[in-house]
């Protein structure tokens, strides 16, 4: 396990990855920011919120970001007792004003204002970062304890199992 995957609870909690900005990792990003939200103890309905909101702001890179080149998608999170902050950052450049609108679509940045409290889009000539922040909702009562890894459990269950009588 790297240090960046050990979430301690004395200090933020963070996640970084990049992935190829293609629509097949749209998916892969979902899994990795909810698993990450389920480890910092979020609430299951914030962690959903927070999901839909990545997933807006990563189709939204991908689409206008790298409509004629491929590039890379960095998503970032960060958690403290009080801020529960994402970006979506891309290199790509922002969608020309001259495409026609569509009325079926466009709803992306509306959607992830309604599931976050603040949302900000920084457009630059090096690329597009959509910051989102909201205070953390917590499942259960937050200790400051570590949280025990997957391979930890395993052994915790495996020598309960060992010791039951035949």
């Amino acid at each position: 396990m790297s240090s960046t995957d050990q979430m301690v609870r004395s200090r933020p909690h963070r996640r970084e990855i990049s992935v190829p900005g293609e629509a097949s990792q749209i998916g892969v990003v979902r899994r990795i920011v909810r698993n990450w939200l389920e480890r910092c103890e979020i609430d299951p309905t914030q962690a959903y919120d927070v999901v839909l909101a990545v997933n807006e702001a990563m189709t939204n890179a991908i689409e206008h970001g790298y409509r004629f080149r491929p590039g890379i998608v960095r998503v970032a999170g960060e958690l403290t007792e009080e801020d529960l902050r994402v970006t979506v950052t891309d290199e790509g450049s922002w969608k020309p004003i001259d495409i026609p609108e569509n009325p079926h679509r466009g709803r992306g940045l509306e959607l992830m204002r309604v599931l976050m409290t603040e949302v900000t889009v920084r457009i630059e000539d090096g690329g597009t970062t959509v910051d989102m922040r909201t205070k953390p909702i917590y499942r259960r009562p937050h200790s400051p304890r570590p949280l025990a890894t997957a391979s930890q459990r395993g052994r915790a269950i495996a020598g309960r199992a060992g010791s039951r009588p035949e």
